[in-house]
């Protein structure tokens, strides 16, 4: 017993190429989730912006009189503000999209590399693979 595990770990050792799993879609899952960080920054700054153009525009139009320049001004920075707070909200929605497709379930093949006489075989073999984002530069 004490000489297969030896000979089990010596096997480790010398065989350093050893991978459960191939990650070819590894780079396509960090695109997604830095395209999700991104959209969720664009999204949360506009639907900001637009809510606090809606308030000063709703206080500059409700402080000035009808025939006042100001009160023009506040009726389109309202108008703008409502504007880009509608724009952000599908940006935010599409981020949460990007963001379930870099942690879906996938039916795929894989290849794995295992010892024999010979070397290493590689072999492949269907499996699943589900991809979560742990990564907490990205949420």
């Amino acid at each position: 017993m004490k000489i297969l595990m030896l000979f089990l770990t010596l096997s480790i050792l010398v065989y350093q190429h050893l991978y459960a799993q191939d990650q070819g879609n590894r780079l396509l899952i960090e695109e997604y989730i830095q395209q999700s960080a991104k959209q969720k920054n664009t999204g949360l700054t506009m639907v900001i912006a637009g809510t606090a153009a809606i308030g000063i525009g709703y206080l500059m139009a409700n402080n000035a009189s009808l025939d006042e320049a100001a009160f023009g001004a506040g009726i389109l920075l309202t108008l703008g503000g409502g504007a880009s707070t509608l724009i952000g909200i599908p940006i935010l929605i599409s981020s949460g999209v990007k963001a379930r497709r870099a942690a879906e379930l996938s039916l795929q093949a894989d290849r794995i590399q295992n010892p024999s006489n010979l070397g290493l075989q590689t072999k492949v073999i269907p499996s699943v693979g589900i991809s979560i984002p742990l990564n907490t530069k990205y949420p």
